[in-house]
């Protein structure tokens, strides 16, 4: 556009010089050549620009499918991942399992080493003054009521723990209440004074 109007300014400036309508034609025919050499020059640049552009265009298809290669092979390996960790939860409860197991095992053959049993066999003096070991001849009350025996035993022992644990907690009171009383006294001495 400016160069129209600053070649419009010069026909109208050379207008009062020109005599000759000759002259104005090769004014004319000289920004027409000139006209089509920039047209020519901004056509190639357009066709070099529009090469860039579909460069540009195929490297941004390429890298599209890069990342969606990407991000399968990524929800690949997450979902992978999250079955490992599933894996190895599962295998922390089995051994988790098997350790109580042991220690369930461990604690019924403690109970039976602390709970009586049934006579199985007794070793006594005769009357020759000979050991001999003997078999009960059949047991004297039912496995149900040795099994209650345990259980009040049990509840036996645990009662008195906690009775030993009141009294500790009750002599404990005690001595707290005593130093309250003795602080108490402290204060009013310290008031009077």
């Amino acid at each position: 556009m400016q160069k129209f109007e600053f070649f419009f300014q010069q026909l109208q400036e050379k207008i009062n010089d020109i005599k000759d309508t000759w002259e104005i034609y090769k004014i004319f025919e000289s920004e027409r050549q000139k006209f089509k050499e920039e047209e020519k020059e901004y056509s190639g640049e357009i066709q070099s620009y529009q090469e860039i552009l579909r460069d540009y265009r195929q490297k941004i298809k390429l890298t599209k499918l890069e990342l969606e290669g990407l991000q399968k092979k990524i929800k690949e390996e997450e979902e992978a991942l999250s079955s490992l960790k599933e894996k190895k939860d599962q295998h922390k409860i089995l051994e988790m399992m098997q350790t109580l197991q042991q220690q369930k095992k461990q604690i019924q053959e403690k109970k039976r080493k602390i709970m009586p049993n049934a006579l199985k066999e007794v070793k006594v003096y005769n009357k020759h003054g000979k050991i001999a070991g003997m078999q009960p001849a059949e047991n004297l009350y039912g496995e149900e009521l040795y099994q209650k025996y345990r259980v009040a035993l049990k509840e036996s022992r645990e009662l008195k723990n906690k009775i030993s644990d009141l009294e500790l907690e009750n002599r404990q009171l005690r001595i707290e209440v005593r130093d309250s009383y003795a602080e108490l006294a402290l204060q009013e001495l310290g008031e009077k004074m």
